[in-house]
């Protein structure tokens, strides 16, 4: 595991990889790169979304496979990566992912719809 890792995405991540990974030290490419926008994501909001279906985006199942497979590689503080067929039997954290048929993200409509 390396003790130092850049994190060049938004800084709001920094908190989350900070608290799973204390022993590691995350720091920021750019420390002035924030997304307001992400911001505007909270848990309240995602709940509404996940309960109520609103504000949901969804997209094609092959757009929704390889952007799930992004994002678990960029979260991915496990050496192992993510429990997924494509990175292996670890998971981020110690974590095990819900099936694919629970996620939000899963849906068969097409983009759009």
């Amino acid at each position: 595991t390396a003790a130092e890792v850049l994190v060049a995405t938004e800084t709001g991540m920094l908190h989350q990889l900070r608290k799973a990974r204390p022993s590691v030290s995350f720091e920021p490419v750019n420390p002035h790169a924030t997304c307001h926008y992400m911001k505007m994501i909270t848990a309240a909001a995602l709940e509404r979304c996940l309960v109520t279906g609103q504000t949901e985006v969804r997209v094609e199942p092959s757009v929704a496979a390889r952007a799930r497979r992004a994002v678990e590689a960029m979260i991915a503080t496990d050496p192992a990566g993510p429990a997924d067929p494509v990175f292996g039997a670890a998971s981020p954290a110690g974590l095990t992912p819900p099936p694919a048929s629970a996620s939000p993200w899963a849906s068969s409509a097409p983009a759009g719809a």
